[in-house]
């Protein structure tokens, strides 16, 4: 190990250890607020004893976080560095809340089928299990994407390739070659029509 990584594994543990998350919440205070008196009135400090800390978090950075002046308080460069990293820090604490208390999911389906039951029941059943339990589809570990019609993109899909597969369907129960447009959603060509 390199001496310029050993220092910077010091530097870690003696952050992590001076740090808590109060100190970020206060560091996120001063740049929503842009003064000592403001954001110890948000946090329900008094404004000296956030003058105080913020000398606590600013000597475990070892240089100033923020310029001082008559208007307020603003970021110095290190300063920016460091209110980025508290923000991304609380936010994930505050995922890591929800998702701790959030209620665990009723059951996790995981689905494999070969191409004709992909193409023709799989796209029945999930729509009819989104038409049973719509809250079901909330996925909070992917972000099932949704277009703007109060449906995740996954079921319209489904229901695309669901209608793709009935317009191919002979009324003798056979199927037509087809191909899949370029003019999503619900569009097919025959292959006699196929313009290729």
């Amino acid at each position: 190990m390199d001496s310029q990584s050993a220092s910077s594994g010091q530097d870690l543990r003696r952050l992590a250890s001076r740090l808590r998350f109060r100190h970020l919440q206060l560091l996120v205070a001063l740049r929503d607020h842009g003064s000592l008196h403001a954001a110890a009135e948000a946090l329900s400090l008094t404004q000296p004893s956030l003058s105080k800390m913020l000398k606590e978090i600013e000597l475990s950075f070892g240089r100033p976080l923020f310029e001082r002046s008559a208007r307020g308080v603003a970021p110095t460069p290190a300063g920016a560095v460091v209110l980025h990293g508290a923000a991304l820090l609380l936010d994930e604490l505050e995922r890591l809340g929800r998702e701790a208390s959030a209620e665990p999911p009723a059951m996790l389906l995981r689905l494999g089928a070969p191409p004709f039951l992909a193409l023709t029941v799989v796209p029945q059943l999930l729509l009819r299990a989104y038409g049973l339990s719509p809250r079901a589809f909330a996925d909070g570990e992917l972000g099932l994407l949704e277009s703007g019609n109060g449906r995740p993109d996954l079921l319209d899909e489904a229901a695309w390739g669901l209608a793709g597969w009935v317009a191919l369907q002979e009324k003798d129960g056979g199927v037509r070659g087809g191909v899949e447009s370029y003019r999503h959603p619900w569009g097919v060509y025959f292959a006699s029509d196929d313009p290729l």
